[in-house]
Parts: C-alpha cells; structure tokens; sequence
C-alpha cells in the first residue's frame, strides 16, 4: 500500500505543477482520483464485488469526465475524487 500512495501522491503532485505552468497556454492538466471503479480488473482481483447498488459503474466515471469537460473554460479543476457513496 505504501507504494501504491507514493506513486499516487507523486503523479498528483506532478500534475499540479504541469496545470501551474501550462494553464497560461490554455492547456488543462486535470488530476481524477477515484475509488475503485467496478471493472473486469477490480472484480477478477477480489478489490470490489462490482454490486451497481453500492460500487462505482464506469458510467459514473465517464459522465463526471463529460461534465468536467462540459464547463466553461473560465474555470479550471485542478483535482477532483468521486468515492462510492456506501460500498
């Protein structure tokens, strides 16, 4: 687990400092962390049982993409993390 978090902590640290510097040229460097996500891997490997009552769908994934994307490019998510509410 530790370095599952380092390697985390590392990449989100990263993109922070790329979306400071390339934001200026309109390039948005935008970190997504979310939890685990109900998929073929997270189910195979035991992590989640992939229940769409209680586990994050793919779907939930890529409508909070789209609707990121959606907003008006004024504003700028640095970092965002979307959690299953009870798994």
């Amino acid at each position: 687990m530790s370095a599952y978090a380092a390697s985390k902590a590392a990449v989100v640290s990263l993109s922070q400092s790329m979306m400071a510097e390339w934001r200026k040229q309109n390039i948005r460097v935008i970190t997504l962390t979310p939890s685990t996500i109900a998929s073929d891997m997270s189910i195979q490997g035991g992590l989640t049982d992939g229940n769409p009552d209680k586990v994050l769908q793919p779907e939930d994934f890529a409508e909070w993409v789209r609707d990121i994307l959606k907003m008006n490019r004024r504003a700028l998510i640095a970092n965002g993390s979307i959690f299953s509410t009870n798994p």
